[in-house]
């Protein structure tokens, strides 16, 4: 199933051995250098004693529009425990928000307003980006690296000939 990250930031997160909800995602946390889905940053908890907690993308045993479900409550653990996530947490590296340009003639084709993901792989599909007056749909194919201040994607991502854009960027809706 594909998602947006938008509409799953806020999703109920059940347990099944618990039998009941045990948080909230409160964040997609993605990793720069392999482009995947890490985890996802859980509150667990109502103010003012809400807390947070992790789940690694691999304990997910079900994504959909209805929510996050993992096998055993005990795979929510802090984010301490699980390096990788609680450095990206300290950088705060956030996909969203990000600018995208071209490799070569590093044209900026805008920021990074939301991703798709298959849920069954935790993978990226698709880049939601908006520039001033264009909206693109860039398939994560065309991503030649993401840093940690900018994604860079193949020149023919963002414009060039009108063949060249065939299969490559959509208009977003």
């Amino acid at each position: 199933m594909l998602l947006e990250q938008s509409k799953i930031v806020g999703l109920p997160v059940g347990a099944l051995d618990a039998g009941k909800r045990v948080a909230q995602v409160a964040e997609v946390v993605v990793s720069p250098e392999k482009g995947k889905i890490l985890g996802y940053l859980l509150k667990v908890g109502f103010w003012p004693l809400q807390v947070y907690r992790v789940v690694l993308a691999e304990e997910v045993v079900g994504l959909d529009r209805n929510g996050l479900v993992v096998a055993k409550e005990e795979v929510v653990v802090p984010p301490e425990e699980i390096v990788r996530i609680h450095r990206l947490l300290k950088e705060k590296f956030h996909l969203v928000g990000l600018p995208v340009e071209t490799k070569k003639t590093k044209k900026r084709l805008g920021r990074v307003y939301d991703f798709l993901i298959e849920t069954t792989t935790h993978s990226i599909v698709k880049l939601y980006v908006k520039g001033w007056f264009t909206h693109f749909l860039i398939p994560f194919s065309q991503v030649v690296k993401i840093e940690k201040n900018k994604i860079v994607v193949k020149e023919n991502a963002g414009g060039g000939k009108k063949e060249a854009l065939l299969g490559v960027v959509e208009p977003a809706s």
